[in-house]
């Protein structure tokens, strides 16, 4: 059972609507997924000078680099696993 069929379940009244559940769940995480990359890409000069400018790696920088783009590394690749789902089970209908 994949995400999106647990999504769809819950909501389900027709392959139309399963359709488009499945569809927004897509846009609406990629389109947060837009925001936490516009925000790293606007912050980066901040980031820059106040973490990496640092003459050591200290345990700071290394809980900045897990908190920031650990998660960011998990979300392209559940971003990825939906967009590829969604079109697999849209396709199939």
């Amino acid at each position: 059972m994949s995400l999106l069929d647990g999504i769809q379940s819950s909501v389900d009244t027709g392959p139309a609507d399963s359709a488009f559940t499945a569809r927004s769940v897509i846009y609406v995480y990629v389109a947060l997924a837009a925001a936490v990359l516009y925000d790293n890409i606007t912050t980066l000069d901040l980031e820059i000078e106040l973490i990496w400018k640092r003459p050591r790696i200290s345990i700071v920088q290394v809980l900045f680099l897990v908190n920031r783009y650990l998660g960011n590394v998990i979300h392209a690749y559940a971003a990825i696993v939906l967009i590829s789902e969604g079109t697999t089970s849209t396709r199939a209908k």
